[in-house]
């Protein structure tokens, strides 16, 4: 697909091929979110595992509502991610087949080089090829997406935990007052462990996403008032890719600032 842009590029007008640059756009910021998803697995699997140990040591029945509550908000954030990377990865299947049955064109699912004119058995071969890739690469690319959004709610659990306890906490000399303190010093210890641990995983993330994002927003606006080239096939590319990073930047935006917000509270 990259020496397929490459080739068009270099065989006509850049103004032709500009929706190469957006259709690319999250391809290249998911293959970046699988790099470093891969090299900052150590840091993100020991955030995970203090945010398991922090969730063992949960042991007031009280704070069940609280706890079920935020693991609920996980799934539900590990659901979205699944449920975009499923509809992106269905609606490049599915455009191929729908080309051919109202067109009558085999097409491919995404562009190669070098063109072929594809016989029957060579379209099928071809789409079975890219649809095992695409499925795979559609889940993929939000992988970090997925581990952050959900360590980002788990902390928030935490915090949620934390906040409760400390509001519950009667200082009076006892030994079950300093035992419930020490429990609160180790655990708001363990969460800022677990935010430095987030931030230095996901900053590069974070600030690729935000410059991939205007990128494409600027190269989105742009092609649409080139009036000429824009078809029902570009609008519909356009509008999912322009909803999805406006979306994955938002998440990110909001459990950054919520995850700030409540840390600062406890200073």
């Amino acid at each position: 697909m990259i020496i397929a842009i490459i080739v068009k590029f270099s065989q006509g007008d850049i103004m032709v091929n500009l929706f190469s640059v957006f259709g690319a756009g999250p391809g290249v910021v998911g293959t970046f979110k699988i790099v470093q998803c891969i090299r900052y697995r150590k840091p993100l699997k020991k955030a995970m595992d203090l945010l398991d140990v922090m969730m063992s040591e949960v042991d007031e029945l009280v704070m069940e509502p609280i706890v079920r509550k935020g693991m609920e908000r996980c799934w539900i954030a590990f659901v979205l991610c699944l449920f975009f990377g499923s509809c992106i990865s269905i609606h490049w299947l599915s455009r191929p087949l729908l080309i051919l049955l109202f067109y009558g064109e085999r097409t491919r699912i995404i562009d190669t080089w070098p063109v072929f004119n594809d016989n029957w058995f060579q379209w099928s071969l071809t789409f079975v090829f890219q649809a095992s890739n695409v499925c795979f690469c559609g889940h993929t690319f939000y992988i970090f997406d997925n581990v952050y959004f959900c360590i980002s709610e788990s902390l928030l659990c935490q915090l949620k935990v934390l906040k409760y306890r400390l509001t519950h906490l009667k200082l009076d000399g006892s030994v079950g007052s300093n035992a419930a303190l020490e429990i609160c010093i180790k655990q708001h210890t363990q969460v800022l462990k677990v935010c430095d641990l987030l931030k230095f995983s996901s900053e590069g993330v974070i600030m690729f996403q935000c410059i991939n994002t205007v990128i494409m927003l600027c190269t989105g606006i742009f092609i649409l008032t080139l009036v000429e080239h824009i078809n029902f096939n570009v609008l519909l590319n356009l509008g999912e890719i322009t909803l999805v990073i406006i979306i994955i930047l938002f998440f990110y935006c909001w459990y950054s600032n919520e995850i700030a917000f409540q840390v600062l509270m406890y200073y």
